[in-house]
This record gives structure tokens, sequence and C-alpha cells, in this order.
């Protein structure tokens, strides 16, 4: 995982993507642990801190599945940690 202002890059670590690739008969495990992935994750941490004033962000990702993918809980956890700090 790398940063580069203005951009973060938020990985999803090895082992999520293979739990994601096993989906959707293990989605619900795989949510649970890419959330507690997220919540320990410096670099989201950062993302944060960096971006707290923006009124939009963009997040971009790369998939087949819309319904079964890990940006969708990426984008529910950072809108959940903005809510906090706001």
């Amino acid at each position: 995982m790398f940063l580069h202002s203005p951009f973060c890059f938020i990985n999803i670590s090895r082992k999520g993507a293979k739990a994601q690739r096993e989906k959707p008969a293990r989605w619900l495990e795989f949510q649970k642990c890419y959330k507690t992935e997220l919540e320990n994750n410096e670099h989201v941490e950062i993302f944060v801190r960096n971006n707290n004033k923006r009124k939009q962000l963009t997040l971009l990702y790369a998939g087949k599945d819309e319904e079964h993918t890990h940006a969708l809980i990426l984008q529910q956890h950072l809108e959940n940690v903005f809510k906090k700090i706001s």
C-alpha cells in the first residue's frame, strides 16, 4: 500500500482479496473481516485526516461484481468515519 497526495490508495489485503473471490457464499464472512481490516488500517486514518475538509470524494475500483465488492464496504466505512468527525 502506498500514498501519493492528493490521491490515497487503500488496497485490500491479499487474504481479503482471496476471500472476496470466494463470494458470494462467504460474503458475510468477508464483510466482517474487511471491516476489521479497515478499522486497523493506518492508511485509512491518514486518508481521513487528509481529506476531512473535502465535500466530495471519488472512489475508484475495478471489478465485475458490483454487488459483492470491497469498494462498497470501504465506501460505507469512510462515510461512517467522516460522520463521526464532523
